[in-house]
């Protein structure tokens, strides 16, 4: 089995025609934000720290029930990180920057199925020197996380056939980036629906089961901690959290929140659904 598996993939990637160049430029980012995270600190920043709390929490004890109302998969990769290390300043930063690089692969096969080669190693190293991509996917925040799971499952849809792991890996990014942050729910809803619309019917069905499992375990565990339905995400920011405590809710504010909750979507969907819904063939040359 292991002889198998070995020459598998020496006949892959030691393949002539195989493209080396995302893995090498992944290489190349790594170690540019290594190199910047070593020199940095996460205390600047108070979310992050924070955030460095619920880890040290999940490092202390390995476990899929959230140690707060923020979506666990950050904090299961940086707890296990932070336990087999031993450390909780820097090993938390590491994982979450790995995904930060990692997202260099389906970026560049994305840009390079819809654009050209060419493009797609300018994005790439565009993606590798935006420092403020740098400083927020250093830090122990979710956005390096859902950052990898959005464009990769951009890549799966933009991509002309599912081939044999696909659709795992399609199912797995569905899944985890609903338990990366509350956007990744309207952003699986936007490709099932896309999907749907352009009939590829084995994507929109993957899309759906992982994201509507992921939806419905945060939401299980939510109310056997003794929260309402869709309460986390009107109370994911600690200060509205002590308001709402305080005064309870007012109909207007929760329709507030729940638009609030999905803002980095919000914004993002001014291009991402003409895109999304326009599928490949070069983008139907809408945007050149």
């Amino acid at each position: 089995m292991l002889k198998r598996t070995f020459l598998v993939l020496k006949n892959r990637y030691l393949d002539p025609k195989f493209d080396k160049l995302p893995y090498l430029i992944f290489i190349l980012d790594f170690i540019v934000r290594i190199t910047y995270l070593l020199h940095t600190d996460n205390f600047f920043f108070g979310d992050a720290t924070s955030r460095l709390v619920n880890t040290l929490n999940q490092s202390q004890s390995l476990t899929l029930i959230p140690h707060s109302e923020w979506q666990p998969f950050p904090f299961w990769i940086a707890g296990l990180f932070s336990k087999i290390a031993g450390d909780i300043f820097y090993a938390p930063r590491f994982a979450h920057t790995f995904f930060a690089s990692l997202t260099i692969i389906p970026l560049y096969k994305l840009t390079k199925n819809i654009f050209t080669r060419q493009v797609a190693i300018l994005t790439c190293l565009m993606f590798t020197t935006a420092f403020q991509l740098m400083l927020i996917e250093t830090l122990t925040l979710s956005e390096p996380f859902f950052h990898f799971f959005s464009v990769t499952i951009f890549y799966f849809f933009f991509k002309d056939e599912l081939k044999r792991w696909d659709p795992y890996l399609l199912f797995l990014c569905s899944l985890f980036i609903c338990l990366t942050r509350f956007e990744g729910w309207g952003l699986c809803a936007i490709f099932f629906i896309a999907s749907l619309i352009q009939g590829k019917k084995k994507l929109a069905i993957t899309i759906f089961i992982g994201a509507i499992l992921g939806v419905f375990y945060w939401e299980g565990i939510s109310m056997l901690r003794g929260r309402a339905f869709l309460d986390a995400i009107f109370i994911s920011d600690y200060e509205v959290a002590k308001i709402h405590e305080t005064v309870g809710y007012h109909p207007f504010e929760v329709l507030r929140l729940f638009i609030m909750g999905f803002s980095h979507l919000s914004l993002l969907s001014i291009f991402i659904i003409p895109i999304i819904f326009s599928g490949n063939k070069k983008l139907k040359n809408i945007i050149f």
